[in-house]
C-alpha cells in the first residue's frame, strides 16, 4: 500500500496554528496552577533529558528545554495574573 505521507501547504498552516493554540493553553493552565506544579514540568523535562554519559539525541534536549520555556513563561504570567 503505497501512502501519501506529504501534507499540504494549508495543512501545515493549520497544524503550526494548533500548536500555537496549545502551547498558550498549556502555559494558561500551568499559570493558573501552584509553583509546585510548575516545578514539576521543570522536574520533568530534567528526567527526559538523557544523562551526561549517554547519547545525546537533539529532538529530546530540545523538548525539554521547550517544556522549561513554557513553564517559565507561564511564571511570568502567573505574576501579572496576580
Amino acid at each position: 500500500m503505497d501512502i501519501d505521507n506529504h501534507l499540504s501547504d494549508q495543512d501545515m498552516v493549520c497544524l503550526r496554528s494548533r500548536v500555537i493554540a496549545l502551547e498558550n493553553i498549556v502555559v494558561a493552565m500551568l499559570a493558573g496552577g501552584s509553583h509546585d506544579q510548575r516545578a514539576i514540568v521543570h522536574d520533568m523535562a530534567m528526567f527526559v533529558r538523557p544523562p551526561l554519559d549517554a547519547v545525546q539525541d537533539r529532538l529530546t534536549m530540545h523538548a525539554a528545554d521547550l517544556m522549561d520555556h513554557l513553564t517559565d513563561r507561564a511564571t511570568r504570567f502567573a505574576r501579572v495574573l496576580a
